[in-house]
């Protein structure tokens, strides 16, 4: 006696394929906002890190120090608050003590979020096909828009806000307390 195998038709095999197929795309929008949520928050902690490294630097070096964004970018920089590191001349700029160079630091939060200062309103996400980091060499000084300066006492000079925006992902808004140096961080 021959026993037949029970298997699957083609039918049943394509009808499994078309709602994996459904079930996919109905998922990668979803997958896709949690992945640009992730990328702002970290955006977030990179920049509170930078500014609690720029407000210990203040205090360490003495001289106030500068955090400054490209705005609708994610590029951001530290450096003293001082003309000469931000002039762009192309020289780099005098040491006060050659043996204690002060600190300049040029970073970036994740691909494809953007730092916008204040209560600007940044422009549409997604409407620059350029990308959201600009390569540091090609930065020109003028670019820089200083959102907070951070004084040798551990005081910021002014109250900051700088928001963080991503396609898909809802923004954060970062405020900085200029007297005190506490940071808050709001989800709009």
């Amino acid at each position: 006696m021959t026993r037949i195998r029970p298997a699957f038709t083609l039918f049943e095999v394509v009808l499994v394929l078309a709602v994996l197929v459904v079930v996919v795309a109905i998922s990668i929008p979803s997958i896709e906002s949690i992945i640009n949520s992730r990328m702002v928050d970290a955006g977030a902690d990179t920049v509170r890190a930078a500014w609690a490294k720029a407000r210990a630097q203040a205090m360490n070096d003495g001289i106030p120090y500068r955090f400054s964004v490209i705005p609708n970018r994610g590029n951001f920089r530290i450096a003293p608050d001082f003309p000469d590191f931000w002039a762009g001349n192309g020289s780099s700029p005098v040491s006060m003590d050659s043996a204690n160079p002060p600190f300049i630091f040029e970073n970036f939060v994740a691909k494809g979020v953007r730092l916008i200062p204040g209560n600007s309103s940044g422009g549409k996400i997604g409407e620059d096909a350029g990308g959201t980091i600009l390569p540091p060499d090609t930065i020109d000084p003028a670019q820089w828009i200083t959102i907070a300066v951070f004084m040798p006492d551990g005081n910021a000079r002014e109250n900051a806000l700088l928001r963080l925006d991503s396609k898909g992902a809802r923004s954060i808004q970062l405020e900085l307390r200029g007297l005190t140096g506490v940071v808050k961080n709001r989800q709009l």
